[in-house]
Parts: structure tokens; C-alpha cells; sequence
């Protein structure tokens, strides 16, 4: 009987340790943070943004909103995670997995 114990005592003892250092339990799993940083020319236009985007958790989608001034349209985004299927999206939903630096490009409304 003892045998018996010692062997399912050293099975999940293994199963544990594979678990913990191939990290099949995410709860063990260290939470990863990074930053955004928008840029825009702030005489055309604003970009609306969520709060606390110096501290985004890896994984998190963010909406970001464009917004032209009387007399300049949103033209396009550009930087990291802007790809030509969301460039001329507005809002822009993004999702955060490393820092990233985008920028909203205004142009003035006669450039259309």
C-alpha cells in the first residue's frame, strides 16, 4: 500500500514540476505591462484616448479616437501594430503586447 502512495505522490510531484517550468499553469504566470504612446499634430486635431496608458497589460485592446478639427480631416494611423487593414480605421481598436508608439495623421480638409 505504501508503494502504491509513493508512486501517485511521485506522479503529481513530476506533473507539478513539468507545469510550473513549461508554463501550462498561468496563474503562476508573471503579468507583463507595456506602454502606448500616441502622437498627433495637436493644431488639426485630438486623439481621444483610455486612461493609463503607460501601464497596459499585455494582451489589452484599446480603442482610440481621432478627432478633426473644423477644416482637417483624419487622414490614416501610423507606427507599430498599424497595418494597411486598420491604418484607416476610426476608432482604432489595437491590442498591446509590447511598447508601442503610433501616431494619427490630420490633413486639411482641401487635401481629401
Amino acid at each position: 500500500m505504501t508503494n502504491k502512495f509513493r508512486r501517485a505522490g511521485s506522479i503529481i510531484i513530476l506533473l507539478l514540476v513539468v507545469s510550473l517550468t513549461t508554463g501550462c499553469l498561468g496563474i503562476f504566470k508573471k503579468k507583463e505591462f507595456f506602454s502606448l504612446e500616441v502622437t498627433w499634430n495637436k493644431e488639426f486635431g485630438n486623439v481621444v484616448l483610455p486612461d493609463n496608458i503607460d501601464k497596459i497589460e499585455s494582451g489589452t485592446v484599446l480603442e482610440i479616437k481621432a478627432e478633426p478639427k473644423e477644416g482637417y480631416a483624419f487622414k490614416e494611423w501610423k507606427g507599430d501594430g498599424i497595418t494597411d487593414k486598420n491604418k484607416l480605421n476610426n476608432p482604432l481598436e489595437i491590442k498591446v503586447n509590447k511598447n508601442m508608439k503610433i501616431e494619427a495623421i490630420f490633413v486639411s480638409e482641401d487635401e481629401i
